[in-house]
């Protein structure tokens, strides 16, 4: 067993690069994307005023944090699930609307 672990880890060091590659394409390109999402949201006055790049990338990165807790660990919760709640929170926020 100790043989295939080492085998693997020796696999993974030099496979590392390649995909670290592949991540970092993705998430610039996931980037350009919301940001472009998030900029016509606030030309068109559905947004606030935010800095969208940083939103963007803050958003994405969480994701991507959710996603490998969720595939890496025990938890019963599915990642749809936390995806869907941290969008829900992303959009509508904590607090409730006490007006009216």
């Amino acid at each position: 067993m100790l043989n295939l672990y080492r085998i693997s880890q020796a696999m993974g060091r030099e496979l590392l690069p390649a995909a670290e590659e592949c991540r970092t394409k993705f998430f610039e390109q996931e980037s350009e994307m919301l940001v472009a999402i998030l900029k016509d949201g606030v030309k068109k006055g559905e947004f606030r005023k935010i800095r969208a790049d940083l939103v963007a990338r803050t958003v994405i990165a969480a994701f991507k944090g959710i996603e490998s807790y969720f595939l890496l660990s025990e938890d019963t919760q599915t990642v749809a699930e936390a995806m869907h709640e941290t969008l829900s929170i992303f959009c509508s926020g904590l607090v409730l609307d006490r007006k009216g």
